[in-house]
């Protein structure tokens, strides 16, 4: 599903329109109802709560999620001035809400076509990096490190076996400059996965 400021500028929508073109095809496959736009009227509206804007949806607020009702995955488009965040972590406590913005219609069919590229392409890399810092006397990196990240490798390669998985764990794998050669090498992970503090 995907949440507009009521006022939205029609030519974002338009930007917009080959990824949610692809979002409802894969909505499709289980139900046509699975997919859903609120705009105008049916978008956010200045102030609204979102247990104002679930319940003039038919959606009583902190239940069970009926996606049939109203989409689980939900994408809100807009700024924090148009449409606030604690209207996101509101809807965030039952449905999965992400959010895009840009300044631009160009830069929203710039981001649409680049999505629906990179699904529907075939990926030249099939590798997971999962990648956990640990910081000498820090329980936080400590922990996160040693039962998080390590223990997510194994249980992966077994599911997706048609992908390779790489861990760098702590001190002489998991440092600043490993990570922004990952970031740059000439074909980067599909996947890289973190675990650490701030930036």
């Amino acid at each position: 599903g995907v949440v507009y400021p009521h006022d939205v500028d029609p030519a974002v929508r338009e930007a917009l329109k080959p990824l949610l073109d692809h979002r409802r095809e894969q909505a499709a496959v289980l139900s046509e109802e699975r997919y859903r736009e609120f705009s105008g009227p049916d978008g956010h509206r200045p102030g609204e709560r979102s247990s104002d804007f679930l319940v003039r949806h038919g959606v009583a607020p902190g239940m069970p999620v009926d996606p049939d009702k109203t989409p689980y995955y939900l994408l809100l488009v807009g700024d924090p001035e148009r449409i606030p965040y604690r209207f996101q972590y509101q809807l965030d406590v039952t449905f999965a809400v992400g959010r895009i913005h840009f300044d631009s219609p160009e830069e929203y069919a710039r981001y649409a076509e680049s999505v629906v590229k990179a699904e529907q392409e075939t990926p030249p890399s099939r590798e997971v990096v999962l990648f956990g810092v640990r910081n000498q006397d820090d329980k936080a990196t400590t922990t996160s490190a040693d039962e998080l990240v390590a223990k997510l490798g194994d249980p992966l390669e077994q599911k997706f076996v048609d992908w390779s998985f790489r861990s760098l764990i702590g001190e002489g794998q998991a440092t600043k400059s490993k990570l922004g050669e990952l970031l740059h090498q000439a074909e980067p992970p599909r996947l890289l996965f973190t675990a650490s503090h701030g930036m």
